[in-house]
This record gives C-alpha cells, structure tokens and sequence, in this order.
C-alpha cells in the first residue's frame, strides 16, 4: 500500500468543470503531454481513479469502502460530504502514485462536484483557474454515442437513463461551483463544445485564452528614468 502523499504546500490545480461526454478526460491528457505555461500536468481522473479501486486491487479501501464505491458507480450518484475522507484518501494516493512534485500542477477531472467538496478541497489543493465546458444535453449524447473524445470505450455508465441523470446532477450540484469560485476571485475560462470538436481544437482554444489571460494580467514593471547628469 502506498504511503500518504505529504506536501508543504497545497498544489496548485486548474479545475475541468463540464458535463459527462464533452472531452474532459482526453483534454487533460493533452495538458498532461504539453504542459501548461512550462509547469509538468498531473491529470486527476476522479472518475477513473474510483473505477479503478472499485476493482479491489489497489489495496487502497476495506473491502466495505470498495463496497460502496461499487455502489455509488452503479447508482451515479455522488460522494456527499460525509465520504470526502475516501476521496481525500484516493486522491493523496494518486499523487503519491504519480510521483507529484511541488513544481508540478494538477488538472482536476471530478473532483469537487459540489459545493461541500469544493470546500473541504481547500485545505489540500488551491484551485487557481476553471476551465467551464458548455455542452447542449443533445451534443452529450451524440458525442458520447459516437465516442468523439476517444474515452467512452467499456464504459458500462453510457446508458440514456444514466446520461440524463448525471446531467441533471450537473445542472443541479455542480454549475453552482462557477458562482462559488467566482466570488473568491478564481478566473474562469468559458468554451462552447459541439458535437464533432476534436479535443486537440478545444485544448488549442483554451491554451489561446489562458495565454491571453496570462499576459492581460502580468504586472509589467514601469520604465526606470535615469536621472539627468547635473
């Protein structure tokens, strides 16, 4: 079992916030390869790193903690508050697994969902900037019926029932998080995704707005005037 992962500092993240099917997932593997303003990417998957110890074999969970992982993943429903141990225990994990280093920053895939997880996330991440992907319900379904980001393979959640309830539980718990990181100041970067755009034409959109962000806000020192000779 690996050792808690322990940092002096709270990483720094950007946060994917988006509805499921619109390319969240191979979006952060682009920033994972690329980079993002010279800083190494740690994608965290929250979704994929629940299917994978819902599996057992990290040796991770009690098997009631993998129990109920299993059960939240068939339902769709979402850790409330009182189970953000176990997200805190995974997610220390995958930074752990991942070998994360100080200078490196996290792309945030899941994770918080809702509001009390953006709360109770303050203390062991700082959340820097939201990318919002805005996505019509029939895009989703579209995108995911012809797996347009490459990443619906195998998946057993796919189904209409459960892409309409994790819409609503999009609309309902976790829009709410754009107003909420608003008011503390966090810069949020808006793209529109339709049905047939390419992760690669979303990533090099919003790489264009963070770069252009990046520049509007980077205090430039005024001109030193020499003092003339007397």
């Amino acid at each position: 079992m690996l050792e808690p992962f322990l940092c002096k500092d709270r990483p720094e993240a950007t946060l994917l916030l988006g509805p499921t099917g619109v390319g969240k997932t191979p979006l952060a593997s682009l920033f994972c390869e690329e980079g993002l303003l010279g800083q190494n990417v740690q994608h965290f998957d929250f979704g994929e790193e629940l299917r994978r110890t819902a599996t057992g074999v990290t040796g991770l969970c009690t098997p009631e903690e993998v129990r109920f992982i299993q059960r939240i993943l068939e339902e769709g429903v979402l850790l409330e508050d009182a189970q953000f141990n176990l997200a805190l225990k995974i997610f220390q994990a995958f930074l752990a697994r991942v070998g994360f280093q100080g200078s490196d920053h996290v792309m945030l895939n899941g994770l918080p969902r809702h509001l009390g997880q953006a709360r109770a996330l303050e203390s062991v991440v700082r959340v820097i900037r939201l990318v919002v992907l805005h996505c019509e319900a029939e895009d989703v379904y579209q995108r995911i019926r012809n797996n347009t980001g490459g990443d619906r393979t195998g998946r057993s959640d796919d189904s209409i029932k459960m892409i309409s309830q994790k819409l609503e539980i999009f609309r309902k718990r976790t829009e709410p998080l754009v107003a909420h990181y608003q008011k503390v100041g966090i810069p949020v970067i808006r793209l529109s995704v339709g049905q047939t755009d390419s992760a690669l034409k979303i990533y090099g959109n919003i790489v264009a707005q963070i770069n252009e962000y990046t520049i509007c806000h980077t205090a430039v020192s005024p001109p030193k005037i020499e003092a003339p000779l007397m």
